[in-house]
C-alpha cells in the first residue's frame, strides 16, 4: 500500500492527502471544522501500476448498504448489513456480487433473501479453510432481545447454494466480535458485548470438523483486549 501524505493547507485552508494513482489530491479535510471533502480520482480501468498504487473506480449501485463484506473463495463477494431499502438490519437480504459480469445490479448481483433468522449486523464472518464456506458468529440482538447487543447465533454461508444455515449455538453472546482463522483450520471467536451490553469476557474456538464451540478457560477477564473488534493476527509460529 502506498503511504498517504498530508500536504500543507491551501490558500482554503484545506489540507490534502496525497497518495494511490498520483500526487494529485484525493481527499480534503479542514481540520477547523472536522469536515472532510471527498475528492476520488476516478479511472475507468486500472492503468498498470494498479496493483501497486491502487485505482477508485467509478460509484455503482447495490441492493443494499454493504456494511459487511466477505470474498468467496470462488472469487464473489458476499454482503450484509441492512434491507433493500438501507435499514438497518441484517436479518432479512444478502446480496452477492460477482466481479467477472461486470456492475449490473442485474446481471452481477444476486439480491438474496436471508435464509436465518439471525439479525447479523454486526457480527463477524472468515472463511473456512479447506471448505470455501464462511462462518458468521455473533450479531445483533435485536429481534428478540435488546437492539444494538450480542447474540449467540452461529451460521454458515454456502457459496454453492447462496444458503445460510443456523449452527451450534455460541456459549456467550457477542456484537461487535473478532474472529480469526488458526492454522489448523479451527476458528477463535473473541470479545464483542453480551444480550445485556457488557463485554463478552470468554474467548471460544469453532471446529468445522464437529461443528462445535469450546471455550477457552484461561484466555478470560473483564475488557480483555476491547469489546469492539479488537485487531487479531496469526503469528508465524503458529500462535494467534
Amino acid at each position: 500500500m502506498p503511504n498517504f501524505v498530508i500536504d500543507n493547507p491551501n490558500s482554503s485552508g484545506f489540507y490534502g492527502f496525497s497518495g494511490l494513482q498520483s500526487a494529485s489530491v484525493l481527499n480534503q479535510i479542514d481540520f477547523s471544522t472536522n469536515t472532510a471533502l471527498i475528492t476520488p480520482i476516478i479511472r475507468s480501468a486500472p492503468t498498470a501500476s494498479a496493483i501497486n498504487d491502487g485505482w477508485w473506480d467509478s460509484l455503482q449501485d447495490w441492493h443494499i448498504i454493504p456494511v459487511h463484506t466477505i470474498v468467496l473463495s470462488d472469487g464473489r463477494v458476499l454482503s450484509y448489513g441492512t434491507d433493500g431499502a438501507g435499514t438497518q438490519s441484517g436479518r432479512w437480504n444478502d446480496d452477492v456480487w460477482n466481479p467477472a459480469n461486470g456492475n449490473s445490479l442485474v446481471s452481477s448481483h444476486q439480491f438474496l433473501p436471508s435464509s436465518t433468522t439471525t439479525d447479523l449486523f454486526c457480527g463477524a464472518q472468515s472463511i473456512l479453510p479447506g471448505i470455501g464456506k464462511v462462518l458468521l458468529s455473533g450479531g445483533d440482538n435485536r429481534y428478540t432481545g435488546t437492539y444494538n447487543s450480542g447474540t449467540r447465533d452461529v451460521n454458515i454461508f454456502d457459496p454453492v447454494s447462496n444458503q445460510l444455515t443456523k449452527q451450534a449455538s455460541m456459549s456467550s453472546a457477542r456484537w461487535y466480535n473478532t474472529q480469526v482463522t488458526l492454522p489448523d483450520g479451527r476458528v477463535l471467536s473473541v470479545a464483542g458485548e453480551d444480550e445485556n451490553k457488557n463485554p463478552s469476557n470468554s474467548s471460544e474456538i469453532f471446529d468445522p470438523v464437529t461443528g462445535k464451540w469450546a471455550t477457552l478457560s484461561g484466555l478470560t477477564g473483564p475488557d480483555l483486549i476491547g469489546r469492539y473488534y479488537p485487531r487479531i493476527f496469526v503469528l508465524p509460529d503458529c500462535g494467534a
